[in-house]
């Protein structure tokens, strides 16, 4: 009646690089039970059926089916399901952890593969995630909207409690609906740029011209945040986060062109034969649009990119002499990464 399938969850790798194995949560493919009764407490099961499509005089009793795991719906009536009670797909299912030795397990593996910390008081014991992990940020952007929306909760007023469920239950859909409508307003201001740029603006060739293309953003007080990722040894890459906010501002047209030369620069790239991920982030700060730019070679810019900051943000109250000095120093630079970067992706890739 019920079937099982798994979902890759961690991929390990041994140290060798030779070994690897996926560990995996399995999940059942039929309705949990547990899960279904808690969305059902606010809707009845025949109403519930006739959303669905079932009529009047089956639809109690094929909901109060699923709702006993006695029968397994199928993927189209799961789907349809979800859609009527407003819920993300993953809120129908349990992820199959069974025992405090499962847990303690997961807990490893997120120790291991997340950097998660322990610590402990007489008090409480703390499970705790490093913010500025670049490895794990779309975790810690998750985590982020779990805090916002559960601080709230303290007076546990009814309406915030229903909101609170609501939100899990759905989760992830609103933040990625939120996410998508951020992309397509950056894509709606920046089209019209990036087409007139493909007509006039001549292609980069080397790394040192990207440095140069990234310089001029900065000096507009555009902020970039850099970090890297890796993947295995010897395999890494470059991250940029701009912040959305500053993107969507259409006050600064300078910021506006930067950004645009940016954008078309990175679709130049990947067709030099380099991967580059797009994804959002949100946090405290604000909602960030990062590019993770998957060349080892790339990540040994971070140094000069966070000089070229440092000194665009102090340049009004330096002396001429260190000017001079960040001068000489970035044309140095500037010749050491005249590397032409196609080919430089052509040997990584």
């Amino acid at each position: 009646m019920e079937t099982k399938s798994t979902v890759p969850f961690l991929r390990i790798s041994s140290s060798s690089g030779i070994v690897s194995r996926f560990i995996s949560f399995s999940y059942s493919v039929a309705l949990s039970p547990h899960r279904l009764w808690l969305l059902l407490r606010q809707l009845a099961q025949k109403e519930l059926g006739e959303k669905v499509g079932f009529s009047s005089k089956t639809a109690d009793s094929r909901i109060r089916k699923y709702e006993k795991n006695i029968i397994a719906p199928k993927t189209e009536i799961r789907n349809k399901l979800a859609d009527a009670l407003d819920v993300d797909l993953s809120a129908l299912s349990d992820i199959n952890i069974q025992t405090y030795e499962d847990i303690m397990h997961t807990l490893f593996l997120f120790k291991e593969e997340f950097d998660m910390d322990i610590d402990r008081t007489e008090e409480k014991t703390t499970l705790s995630f490093d913010n500025h992990n670049k490895k794990i940020a779309p975790l810690i952007t998750y985590l982020y909207t779990w805090h916002c929306n559960k601080k709230d909760l303290s007076n546990q007023v009814t309406t915030d409690l229903e909101q609170y469920k609501s939100w899990k239950g759905r989760f992830p859909k609103d933040i990625n609906e939120y996410w998508t409508k951020q992309k397509n307003k950056i894509e709606s201001l920046y089209t019209p740029y990036i087409k007139e740029l493909s007509k006039v603006n001549k292609p980069i060739y080397t790394i040192s011209e990207f440095i140069e293309l990234l310089r001029v953003p900065i000096k507009h007080n555009l902020s970039i945040e850099v970090g890297i990722k890796s993947y295995d040894a010897g395999d890494s890459a470059l991250v940029l986060n701009f912040f959305v906010k500053e993107m969507l501002n259409t006050d600064i047209l300078a910021v506006n062109r930067d950004f645009a030369k940016f954008l078309y620069t990175i679709k130049t790239i990947e067709t030099y034969g380099m991967t580059v991920y797009t994804s959002m982030l949100t946090n405290e700060c604000g909602t960030q649009v990062s590019y993770t730019l998957r060349l080892p070679t790339l990540t040994c810019l971070i140094p000069i990119i966070t000089n070229i900051q440092q000194y665009e943000l102090n340049k009004d109250t330096i002396n001429n002499w260190y000017t001079q000095m960040f001068e000489l120093q970035h044309k140095k630079d500037l010749a050491s990464f005249n590397i032409n970067i196609k080919s430089e992706i052509e040997a990584n890739y």
